[in-house]
Parts: C-alpha cells; sequence; structure tokens
C-alpha cells in the first residue's frame, strides 16, 4: 500500500492535526510534513476548505513528489500546481506494489 495522507487529527506518532504524509505498507507515516507554515489549513470549522492534490511519480528517477494548492472556493478555478512539492521522495514502485494494483480514494473522520 502506497497512500497519501491528509490528516485532521493527530495520533501520538503523527506530527501535528494539520498534515499530508506519504504512507507505505503502515498507517505510520515515512514522510510528513505539517501545513500550518505553508498557511493551509485541513478543517476551518463549519466552512468547508478545497485543497487540490497532485501526485506524481517519476520512473525513471523513481521519485514520488506531492503537491498541495488551497482552492479558495468550490466553484473557483482549479488553482495552478505549485512550482515546489510539499513531499519528495525517492520510492521504487516496482518494489512497493505489484504490477497491476488498484488506485482508490479513501476517508474517514
Amino acid at each position: 500500500i502506497v497512500a497519501v495522507e491528509l490528516d485532521t487529527v493527530q495520533q501520538n506518532f503523527a506530527i501535528d492535526k494539520n498534515h499530508i504524509s506519504l504512507n507505505i505498507h503502515s498507517i505510520r507515516s515515512v514522510i510528513s510534513e505539517s501545513l500550518t507554515p505553508k498557511n493551509i489549513t485541513l478543517v476551518t470549522g463549519p466552512i468547508p476548505s478545497f485543497e487540490n492534490i497532485w501526485v506524481q511519480y517519476n520512473g525513471d528517477e523513481k521519485i514520488i513528489r506531492i503537491y498541495i494548492a488551497k482552492q479558495m472556493g468550490k466553484d473557483d478555478p482549479t488553482p495552478p500546481m505549485p512550482e515546489n512539492p510539499i513531499i519528495e521522495r525517492k520510492l521504487d514502485l516496482r518494489t512497493t506494489v505489484n504490477q497491476h494494483s488498484y488506485f482508490g480514494f479513501a476517508a474517514s473522520t
């Protein structure tokens, strides 16, 4: 399993309650970045928050890059992808997932 986690609850092993992480075969993240210094807040109380996430994988470099940008409102245009990823990590997907794998989305609290 390779997962990009947007976390709004702080477990005892999480860096804070407003972060993005990369998880590999575990709920414990291999890398996490707080979004607070980037002026992105995933939970804004009763007002919905809209973020755009880009996940890019370069098979030649064996690097995964994850980008995030805040969208002002539901009907506002999609912001451009930022120049710099919030997470960048070496990852050889050939040794991590099967050649024929599933891609999906999940959510919880």
